[in-house]
């Protein structure tokens, strides 16, 4: 399987799609923390490295940190952000070439089963066992913090 530009765009925008509407919690402290995560996770765009780093954090410290209600839906959304970044370690690529991916170009040193792994971690996202999560997580974030994670 090729990686192509298309590919790695549709993967970059499930991951936002997924992490935007991923959040929630009942405590006003994670609350806070959430409302804030909104904010950060709203300016991830395509391929951008420090947007999706800072993204990956964000979601494995909310796992960590949610509320039983939600609780397993985050550790659906920490999973698959992991099995991302242990594909990305396995090949041995950074989050800044995903940009070099989109336009076709395989880095040195990197196999094409490394990058069909890597591109079947990215399709998982928009699975349905992510979706259901980020719904979930994105309802109970409205009712329980008044913070509407659909509204970017």
């Amino acid at each position: 399987m090729k990686i192509t530009k298309k590919a790695v765009g549709l993967a970059a925008l499930a991951l936002s799609a997924s992490l935007v509407t991923g959040c929630g919690n009942s405590t006003d402290a994670y609350c806070n923390d959430l409302e804030a995560t909104v904010d950060e996770l709203g300016s991830l765009t395509g391929t951008d490295a420090d947007s999706m780093e800072k993204a990956f954090d964000a979601i494995s410290d909310l796992a960590d940190d949610a509320p039983d209600e939600v609780k397993d839906e985050w550790q659906v959304l920490d999973k698959q952000m992991e099995a991302i970044d242990d594909a990305l370690d396995e090949a041995g690529l950074e989050f800044s070439d995903l940009g070099e991916l989109s336009t076709g170009q395989l880095p040195e040193g990197v196999t094409e089963e490394q990058l069909t792994e890597l591109g079947e971690k990215l399709q998982n996202l928009s699975g349905d066992e992510v979706q259901e999560a980020a719904d979930t997580i994105s309802e109970h974030a409205k009712d329980e913090c008044d913070v509407d994670l659909n509204a970017s």
